[in-house]
């Protein structure tokens, strides 16, 4: 039984992505900074993989990235580029891991190679510049941007303090989003999503089998279909709206307009504090 349970632990500790063990794995650095082309700028573009990025907006007409590369050999480290590409008023950073992965498919799950190369970026963008992101299976911490467009595979993102609106796809991995304008989710895979505070309507087209949660929202929620996964609603000013319910779970409470929901499957409902009217069927 002894070796059992250290085999099992040693499977465990070898799956873990190789983004989670990032803090960890440097034998070898470079760090790069980067003064950003920012004339006649509009909107920024990067695509993550298994990266890190921390982006900061501030009331100015400058940027600057500061890129470490880590990298487990030489051959890895000089592989890893990142350059800036300016079209029209588009400033992408593009980021070049040479065409190799950190980690491959195994039968315990993603098993990490000896022979890994990823960067972590950290820098100042105008505050009023458009953000287009990316994150594969890494980590994203954004702020203080004018508006966010993000598409997330497995990785982990934070999006804070956004006057304008957050569109977003979520796969597997985690998004949360506090203080911003109006959110616009597309879909949610199997990954979770936290959003607090929106001043404006939060959209939510299709919840497979993740959660969304949602709270202290100023206008009203629409959500098209929820798969196995859960809804859960709380302090909304406005109306909420759900198209179908499949075998998830939907909880909502203290909802200042109505709660409609259009068709029903096997899955569960807890409401209270509706001050407006309750459209439910099956009930």
């Amino acid at each position: 039984m002894k070796n059992y349970r250290l085999f099992m632990l040693a499977a465990m500790l070898t799956a873990l992505p190789a983004a989670a063990l990032a803090d960890e794995d440097c034998n070898l650095e470079s760090i790069e900074r980067i003064t950003l082309d920012v004339a006649d700028v509009r909107a920024f573009k990067v695509s993550v993989g298994p990266d890190k990025i921390q982006l900061q907006g501030r009331e100015q007409d400058n940027g600057e990235l500061r890129i470490r590369k880590c990298a487990s050999s030489n051959d890895r480290l000089n592989a890893l580029q990142a350059n800036q590409v300016k079209q029209g008023d588009t400033l992408t950073l593009e980021l070049d891991h040479g065409g190799q992965a950190n980690y491959r498919s195994s039968f315990f799950g993603f098993m990490r190679t000896e022979n890994y190369g990823y960067f972590e970026i950290s820098g100042t963008v105008p505050s009023h510049w458009a953000l287009d992101i990316a994150v594969g299976s890494g980590d994203a911490d954004i702020t203080e941007i004018a508006s966010v467009n993000i598409v997330i595979g497995s990785g982990d993102a934070s999006i804070k303090n956004v006057a304008g609106e957050v569109t977003a796809t979520l796969g597997s991995g985690d998004l949360e989003i506090k203080r911003v304008g109006s959110l616009s989710v597309s879909s949610i895979g199997s990954g979770d999503l936290e959003a607090d505070y929106i001043s404006g309507t939060a959209d939510i087209g299709s919840i497979g089998s993740g959660d969304a949660e949602l709270d202290n929202i100023g206008g009203d929620v629409t959500v098209g279909n929820i798969g196995s996964g859960t809804l859960d609603i709380e302090r909304v000013a406005g109306n909420v709206s759900v198209g179908t319910l499949g075998s998830g779970d939907i909880r909502a409470s203290h909802i200042e307009g109505d709660f409609t929901l259009r068709s029903k499957g096997s899955g569960s409902i807890d409401i209270n504090n509706i001050r407006g009217s309750v459209q439910v069927p099956n009930r």
